[in-house]
């Protein structure tokens, strides 16, 4: 099957999918760039650059959210084995 293949990309229904429940997470604002590789056939790796509500939020707040967004990711989508937030104010993602 094409989209088992190791390293290819989530489809991009299941991506958009991530995106919406990294997206509607309180306190994030939105996604700005989500990556995924298939690093096994049951294994995959998420990278999400997302905007945060509060720029100001710091250390533990964001290791919580973090936390609240890949078991809520995980929970939907068990093949998503390793997760990654990148904390980015959406104004310099766009320069």
């Amino acid at each position: 099957n094409k989209a088992m293949l190791i390293g290819r990309a989530l489809p991009d229904d299941v991506q958009q999918q991530i995106r919406g429940i990294i997206s509607g997470t309180p306190g994030i604002e939105g996604v700005l760039e989500l990556l995924s590789l298939r690093l096994a056939p049951d294994q995959v790796l998420v990278v999400a650059t997302v905007d945060l509500a509060d720029m100001r939020t710091t250390g533990s707040a964001i290791e919580q959210l973090a936390e609240r967004v890949d078991t809520d990711v995980r929970r939907e989508f068990p093949i998503v084995r390793h997760l990654y937030l990148d904390p980015t104010p959406g104004d310099l993602a766009q320069s």
